[in-house]
């Protein structure tokens, strides 16, 4: 048997003192006269034994009781096999931001570090690792100064990765005891315990925060609006815990652009809602005041300046098309069908197949795939369609084109809710110079439209980077090439098709990010 803690035996002393006491006791007789002497004999005889029995009794459960007590704070175990090998031991101790939370003295972390420096051996030689250092068969001297200078990492070991990550630090297999100390406060991104561990002794000490940890957090940051004025960003917060309004301030680089404070809703859970102009190049931050963990208090993301929009047209050359499309904003480019150059293809951000009366399968297939990366198609039919194939390309928006119909109509519905026409008209337009159409095509789709004929037929439709006219568009045809309508509905699909990037990148992931370089 052994013990923990083994200078407490040095108390079994004091059984001596319940051995003296009862050894030096002294009684005092008190004389009572009585006649019959013989009888009275008789009885102290018999007494007597019955009360020396009695006092050894009671020594012996009193030692019994006070050296059971010493015994149990000694803490006694059993040894079930006896160590004869070496012992191989590994420290893993968590540096990841969550050991930020303030402990007795100081942070989760600076106590680790402290607690090791202070109680490892000096001679002992271990391996240690972080979420991102490792330190292979040293001693504490090796590593003090390192320790005592451990950072913060964005990156989190899995408690999975940790046990495989330990199992490759073992150096000496044949050692007959290997033991593995996790020192970390556990948060639930640990991940759950392996069903099976490694054959170690695992010990895992977690550490907890000196009281109840109430933290506010910034999770995500998102554009809700891309208008053509202004652009809406939603930063959302979580909290631990009930919490009151927070402010939160919205920097590009070192100025201070907009602050606001938010409140948490029953889940914990709130939004700040700014607006910022649109066009505006932003190097963004957000940032909030929290005393509690510091490291999600702040959150930085990007509104880079807008690239050129590029746009091809392929088929008709069309007057309107390259005036709608000039200036600074826009890089555009006609081809025909013959002189079609493919490679443009995939470099552009909108492509216009202006009344082509045949749709070669080649180009299909391109602008199918052209359609999955991303880009953007707007089909105006020609006025004598040749064959199907123009049906075979709609199939990518579950449209088709129906017969036609030679009916001059107006075009007097607008689709105000549409997102190409949000924020276009000040209100529902009653006296509109509405634009007239001499045929058009009936449509089979589930495309929601943008303007319509009195009868409900559409006239443009589409969403999401597909967009489909049902009447070719030459001035034969249509005036809606004169109608102030064409600018928006032109403009908004060519902005639509050039998507702001993704506001930020996580640390620690694998991201894919798409560069305009050849």
């Amino acid at each position: 048997m052994q013990f923990t803690y083994p200078l407490i035996l040095w108390a079994l002393l004091l059984l001596l003192i319940p051995i003296f006491i009862h050894l030096l006791r002294l009684r005092k007789f008190k004389k009572t006269r009585f006649t019959n002497v013989k009888l009275l004999q008789k009885i102290v005889s018999e007494s007597n034994r019955s009360h020396t029995l009695k006092k050894w009794l009671l020594l012996l459960a009193r030692l019994g009781l006070l050296a059971a007590v010493i015994l149990a704070f000694a803490r006694p175990y059993t040894g079930i096999t006896k160590e004869t090998g070496p012992v191989e031991t590994i420290y893993y101790i968590d540096n990841s931001f969550s050991m930020q939370a303030k402990g007795d003295q100081g942070t989760l972390l600076e106590n680790a570090v402290q607690d090791f420096v202070g109680n490892c051996p000096p001679e002992q030689t271990f391996s240690l690792f972080t979420n991102d250092n490792t330190f292979e068969d040293v001693t504490l001297e090796d590593v003090r100064e390192s320790l005592l200078a451990l950072g913060y990492s964005t990156k989190q070991l899995t408690l999975e990765q940790i046990l495989l990550k330990s199992n490759t630090l073992v150096k000496d297999h044949s050692a007959t005891k290997k033991n593995v100390v996790l020192i970390s406060d556990f948060q639930e991104r640990l991940g759950p315990r392996p069903d099976s561990l490694p054959d170690f002794n695992t010990f895992f000490i977690r550490l907890h925060p000196d009281e109840a940890l109430n933290n506010i957090s910034v999770d995500s940051v998102y554009l809700t609006k891309e208008g053509l004025e202004n652009l809406e960003v939603t930063a959302q917060l979580s909290a631990n815990s009930t919490s009151g309004n927070v402010p939160i301030s919205l920097f590009t680089g070192d100025r201070l652009i907009a602050k606001t404070s938010v409140g948490f809703n029953g889940d914990n859970m709130g939004e700040a809602l700014f607006t910022i102009p649109a066009g505006t190049e932003l190097d963004g931050r957000i940032e909030i005041m929290d005393g509690a963990l510091t490291f999600d208090n702040t959150f930085y993301f990007a509104i880079p300046e807008k690239d050129r929009i590029k746009v091809l047209s392929v088929g008709e050359n069309s007057d309107f098309l390259g005036r709608l499309f000039k200036g600074d904003e826009f890089e555009y480019v006609h081809n025909s069908l013959a002189g079609l150059n493919h490679s443009l293809i995939e470099s552009q951000h909108l492509i216009v197949l202006n009344q082509l009366e045949h749709t070669p399968g080649s180009l299909i297939q391109l602008l199918e795939g052209f359609k999955k990366n991303g880009g953007s198609i707007l089909i105006i039919p020609s006025g004598e369609l040749l064959d199907d194939s123009h049906n075979r390309l709609l199939a990518m928006g579950n449209t088709r084109l129906l017969e036609k119909v030679e009916n001059t109509s107006e075009v007097t519905d607008i689709s105000f809710a549409h997102p190409i026409f949000v924020d276009v008209f000040d209100g529902k337009v009653t006296n509109f110079q509405y634009p007239t159409v001499n045929g058009y095509y009936k449509v089979q789709t589930s495309l929601p439209s943008l303007l319509s004929f009195p009868n409900g037929e559409p006239f443009a439709l589409g969403a999401e980077g597909f967009y489909v006219f049902t009447a070719p568009l030459d001035t034969k045809n249509t005036n809606f090439t004169a109608s102030p309508l064409i600018v928006p509905t032109f403009y908004n699909m060519a902005r639509f098709s050039l998507k702001l990037p993704k506001l930020y990148h996580v640390l620690g992931r694998n991201e894919e990010l798409d560069l305009p370089i050849q």
